[in-house]
């Protein structure tokens, strides 16, 4: 999910609101009778009536922290940038270093955080910035370096060795060395590091023997394993009570499930994966951004290599012949005919049978994607855009340079699932995602800015249908600055340098073996071109 910066200044007053107001229910309720704290309980999330046992078990739950994904500070030019010159690499993580940033940045936190990434991506020309959290001092915790749980960044490298690899750097923006932390990032240091530790399975208050240094706890600060005067004093004071404090959250956090929003089904995350069908209670309802950083486990138990399916496979039930796409352990069926011919091609896919179907926990309906071109009952034309349907509202000029006819008939019911965005009034103004062609297969992406780039035949046909395609003028098509060709995406299977990948996540995944792929059903494997593969990463194998 995509959160920009008006929504998370909003979010932060929310959190910083709710925060107080626990703070003055604490403090007076010695004071107050039975009938206020009954009526207090009504303004609790959820807006009901709830018990004792349940206030305490609600207000733990709020303790699990927020992290808020690249996407709310990051832009695509970043993300191409360190999709090509610091693609993640990944190891188990250990230890977790704890840093400031040393810096007098004024503004935003998220303008802050760019300003460390042109820092480490282009000054020091990483790539990418280094830092795998960064705090901010109102309390807001951000997605740093790319990649998720494990991704191996760049803020602890000593003397020769990289105590990066197996390490989570966290970095709180602000220099300790003179200013007093705040109690907000205090507190958001405490919950990421008890996030972090029982994510990961890590034993805070034990001994570690970490790349031949010995550690007296897993959570230390940066001049722990190098000679700096990092995170400054008045964190590194503040580390005692931080691991005492992390630890406990820690054991509290490694007993919830979680779930992403609009999404039933439930994970437990350990030893740096996720697990689908958890029956641990209470089930924390977080976002799909965050829950993502984690991988879903590939292998359960007394289950073969050929069940080991990546999150985004399409799966067709050979019994029933019912379709669905496989995401983060889950099938969510395609069960409107409207949204499968418009979003997927069907030579891709893989058919298995009714048992392998079913050992699947069944999640939310599959829903159009971004670009859909989509006409309702009424004669209006729409435009799929994060979720939200988009009315195409053009000047009679631009009407005639586009073709219609070529939409997606759906139903007013189907498309009322979809809350209204705003209008497109101009074709210079297509959303993210939408997919336009003048003719003669010639096949272009939108992208953000104004910008389009080439999609060959064979990623068109990897990714895309028909259906998706609204033809357009040369006139309109020359709007958009040409800016290169687009890789494959997610879901393709490819031949490159005569191995075979699976695109997961914006990774390449290379089958344990040729015959792998077409073993396990993958049929429409696209032969590609080095120019085809360009910003896509290493991933872990399909064994």
């Amino acid at each position: 999910m995509r959160l920009d910066f008006l929504l998370i200044d909003e979010i932060r007053k929310e959190r910083d609101w709710e925060r107080k107001m626990r703070m003055k229910h604490s403090k007076i309720k010695s004071r107050i009778s039975f009938f206020i704290l009954l009526t207090l309980c009504f303004f609790l999330p959820g807006g009901e009536v709830i018990l004792a046992k349940s206030v305490q078990k609600k207000q733990s739950v709020d303790n699990v922290p927020v992290v808020y994904p690249r996407s709310s500070w990051s832009s695509s030019k970043y993300e191409k940038r360190t999709k090509k010159i610091w693609p993640p690499k990944y190891n188990d993580p250990e230890v977790i270093i704890i840093h400031h940033t040393a810096t007098n940045y004024k503004g935003a936190t998220s303008k802050q955080i760019k300003k460390i990434y042109r820092y480490h991506s282009y000054t020091r020309k990483w790539g990418d910035i280094g830092y795998n959290y960064i705090i901010g001092k109102d309390g807001s915790i951000f997605e740093g370096r790319a990649g998720g749980n494990g991704a191996i960044g760049g803020h602890a490298y000593y003397n020769g060795t990289n105590y990066n690899s197996g390490s989570i750097g966290i970095a709180v923006l602000g220099n300790y060395a003179s200013e007093k932390l705040s109690a907000e990032s205090l507190d958001a240091l405490e919950k990421l590091v008890g996030w972090l530790s029982a994510n990961n399975s890590i034993e805070i208050n034990s001994e570690v023997r970490f790349h031949g240094k010995k550690l007296n706890s897993a959570v230390v600060g940066h001049k722990d394993v190098a000679s700096t005067a990092c995170p400054g004093k008045n964190i590194y004071n503040n580390l005692g009570s931080i691991r005492t404090a992390g630890a406990a959250l820690g054991n509290t956090f490694s007993n919830y499930a979680y779930r992403a929003s609009g999404d039933g089904t439930t994970y437990e995350i350990r030893n740096g994966k996720k697990y689908s069908g958890s029956s641990k209670q209470p089930v924390v309802e977080i976002s799909s951004t965050q829950l993502s950083a984690y991988p879903t486990d590939g292998e359960a138990e007394n289950k073969g290599s050929l069940e080991n399916f990546p999150s985004g496979t399409l799966f067709e039930n050979e019994s029933s012949g019912q379709k669905g796409i496989l995401e983060n352990g889950t099938v969510r069926p395609i069960a409107s005919s409207a949204v499968l011919t418009e979003n997927y091609n069907l030579s891709n896919f893989v058919k298995i049978s009714a048992e392998k179907w079913a050992s699947y926990p069944a999640g939310a309906a599959a829903v159009f994607r971004n670009g859909a071109f989509l006409r309702d009952e009424s004669g209006n034309y729409y435009l799929i855009s994060e979720g939200n349907k988009r009315r195409l509202v053009l000047p009679e000029a631009e009407n005639i340079r586009i073709e219609f006819a070529r939409a997606q008939a759906v139903s007013n019911e189907e498309l009322s699932a979809y809350p209204d965005g705003e209008n497109i009034t101009s074709a210079k103004n297509f959303p993210a995602g939408t997919i336009v062609t003048t003719g003669s297969r010639n096949y272009f992406y939108i992208r953000p800015g104004g910008i389009k780039q080439k999609i060959s035949m064979s990623v068109f046909n990897a990714s895309f249908t028909s259906g998706m395609v609204m033809k357009v003028s040369q006139k309109i098509a020359n709007e958009y600055k040409t800016r290169g060709s687009l890789s494959f995406q997610d879901g393709a299977v490819v031949n490159y340098n005569k191995k075979y990948y699976f695109i997961e996540n914006g990774l390449r995944r290379e089958f344990a073996s040729k015959n792998l792929a077409t073993e396990m059903g993958y049929k429409n494997i696209a032969k590609a071109k080095r120019s085809e593969m360009k910003g896509i990463g290493e991933g872990a194998k399909i064994e």
